[in-house]
């Protein structure tokens, strides 16, 4: 069988460069995808609590920011910490991503994966619901949250690890 399909991609034209190329992003993807934890409920989330540190440690020794899925299938990246926020708004998220913060606290930095496709509103809601539970103001009744394509944040010149200025964006409120 995989003769048979091999066969059929080297006769489409493609070298096996292009479909080796294709396979890996599709693995990474999936392993994106699938990694942490699901959402339970709106408001409730599960997360795996009784993992080790050093499971949770990239190979850096530092550790790796937490992932989310959506009810619709969209990972959800939210940073723990100053570098884990760097990391995840400047390295891992693209250009057209969501990126979310509470606003005018101290808190994560959210990034919804688009992975190419719309992002509806109940998953904007999970994750502007993840990065008020994730910030200072978690405990509060009512938290607006910041929503803007990744593009329109940037470093703040001189500022701290994680610290970023915002051009134009929306808010989301979102009530406990």
């Amino acid at each position: 069988a995989i003769m048979g399909t091999s066969r059929n991609f080297l006769q489409s034209g493609r070298s096996c460069i292009e479909i080796l190329s294709q396979f890996t992003a599709h693995a990474q993807r999936f392993l994106l995808v699938n990694r942490e934890c699901k959402f339970l409920s709106k408001v409730s989330i599960s997360s795996n609590k009784t993992r080790s540190v050093a499971a949770r440690k990239n190979r850096s020794g530092l550790s790796e920011p937490r992932t989310f899925t959506s009810r619709d299938g969209f990972t959800i990246l939210v940073g723990k910490n100053a570098k884990q926020n760097e990391d995840v708004t400047f390295r891992r998220a693209n250009a057209d991503d969501l990126w979310l913060h509470a606003r005018d606290v101290a808190g994560a930095h959210v990034v919804i994966i688009r992975a190419g496709r719309d992002i509806p509103e109940s998953t904007i809601n999970e994750a502007a619901t993840l990065a008020a539970q994730h910030s200072q103001a978690r405990n509060d009744s009512a938290v607006d949250v910041i929503v803007t394509p990744r593009r329109n944040v940037h470093r703040m010149r001189g500022g701290k690890t994680g610290m970023v200025s915002v051009k134009s964006s929306q808010l989301v409120h979102v009530v406990k």
